[in-house]
């Protein structure tokens, strides 16, 4: 397999290294220090993968054998829609790819000429991750196409953050030749409960997730630093709203699982994790199944 499966013609779509740098520059030390610990939080949530590739034989009772081999893909491409602008979910993204081994991970702005967010770049550079393009959704088609010739275990995942599912496939495997696509949609709604203003970093969670419609809620009302709209109630109010995340105080976050698919507390504010993330994106599976050799009685009978 060649060096690299890119193609040549992607170098005029590369978001180039002084872009990188005035992003980094832009982003304040706090910020960067709130980008490290999403960082480090994935880290510890995944761990580095520590087998290159498995291969699994086994013969079942009832005849079947079975041949199963596991590795991390070559290649992903994630295509970010045009109003990303979370790093949090960003990372949560890339992460897990680039934990588990992934050759090739390769993030894609599908509408050229817009601004690429600062805080996006810098949550890359930070990751380490050196192949973000900025191209109409077109050529990011042509690389796809490109990159399935190049290597059949690849996979496609387009990242919203609108509230809604984006145009294309969602979540589905295709047999034969066909690359698999993947759908993640970002939350829209988040409901944060206040004891004490004091516990929470308000503008840690401006910056990790802008497009999050939030909502707070006590049991009294506050003077707050945040322009988002309060609401006075009780937790099971909260509870009831069925926001898409939730923010609690550190001793409610144990009492509150489940309230809803996730649930951050103070100090994981700038962070974000896919609950239940396919693992499938990260690997590619091949299965081989035929009847076991038959096997004859060779026990003697004693006399």
């Amino acid at each position: 397999m060649p060096q690299t499966l890119l193609p040549d013609w992607i170098d005029r779509y590369l978001v180039p290294d002084r872009q990188f740098e005035a992003a980094f520059a832009g982003v304040s030390l706090q910020q960067k220090s709130r980008l490290k610990k999403c960082i480090a939080s994935l880290h510890a949530w995944y761990g580095q993968a520590r087998i290159q590739a498995s291969l699994a034989r086994t013969d079942h009772r009832q005849g079947l054998q079975a041949v199963s081999i596991q590795k991390p893909r070559d290649w992903t491409l994630i295509r970010l829609d045009p109003e990303a602008a979370s790093p949090a979910l960003l990372l949560a993204t890339v992460l897990p790819l680039v934990l588990a081994g992934v050759r090739e991970v390769i993030v894609c702005k599908d509408q050229a000429g817009t601004p690429f967010p600062a805080a996006l770049l810098a949550a890359l550079e930070l990751s380490g991750l050196e192949t973000v393009l900025d191209c109409p959704g077109q050529a990011a088609q042509e690389l796809c196409e490109e990159l399935s010739t190049a290597s059949s275990c690849g996979a496609v995942v387009f990242l919203s953050e609108s509230g809604q599912a984006v145009p294309g496939p969602s979540q589905r495997l295709r047999a034969g030749g066909n690359i698999p696509e993947y759908a993640l949609t970002g939350p829209a709604t988040g409901g944060l409960w206040i004891d004490d203003p004091a516990q929470w970093d308000f503008e840690s969670l401006q910056f990790a997730h802008p497009n999050l419609k939030m909502r707070l809620w006590s049991e009294k009302a506050w003077s707050l630093p945040v322009s988002w709209p309060q609401n006075q109630g009780s937790l099971e109010d909260l509870k009831q709203k069925g926001y898409d995340v939730l923010f609690l105080p550190e001793e409610r976050c144990v009492s509150g699982a489940g309230w809803a698919p996730l649930i951050l507390g103070p100090g994981q504010e700038g962070s974000f994790v896919w609950p239940g993330f396919c693992l499938e994106i990260c690997y590619s599976t091949h299965v081989a199944w035929t009847d076991a050799p038959h096997q004859e009685n060779t026990a003697v009978e004693s006399r």
